[in-house]
């Protein structure tokens, strides 16, 4: 959790929508932790194993993202989409941005190819 990451956003989001329930995975300053953590429609499940993300991916079916600057990928919302999670978030996310232009059999072939187009970038094969 960071501001930069959109954690504000998310709070006043929550804040706005008492109605909804929300699960937070998520780690960082021990205040926005305390925060997060008073919510009573937030279900705190604090730092999970990155193995373990498809599987709480495949519980839910929307993520809530709204970073404050842009992020060239983001891991995490290409993780969710790659997983059916419907995202909402904004054109300031990278993977989101592919994912809307281009569709997710184009992300995911991206996504694959990633480790070799990131070589072939640093040995200057391209």
């Amino acid at each position: 959790m960071h501001f930069l990451k959109g954690t504000h956003s998310f709070f006043t989001h929550v804040i706005k929508n008492p109605d909804k329930k929300f699960v937070m995975a998520a780690w960082g300053a021990k205040t926005l932790e305390r925060t997060a953590r008073r919510f009573p429609n937030v279900e705190w499940l604090g730092t999970v194993p990155y193995d373990k993300m498809p599987e709480l991916f495949n519980q839910y079916q929307r993520m809530y993202y709204h970073p404050a600057k842009f992020e060239p990928f983001c891991r995490s919302v290409g993780e969710a989409l790659l997983c059916g999670i419907e995202v909402d978030g904004g054109d300031n996310i990278g993977a989101l941005k592919d994912y809307h232009e281009f569709g997710l059999d184009s992300l995911r072939q991206m996504c694959s190819q990633s480790k070799k187009t990131f070589w072939d970038l640093v040995e200057g094969n391209k």
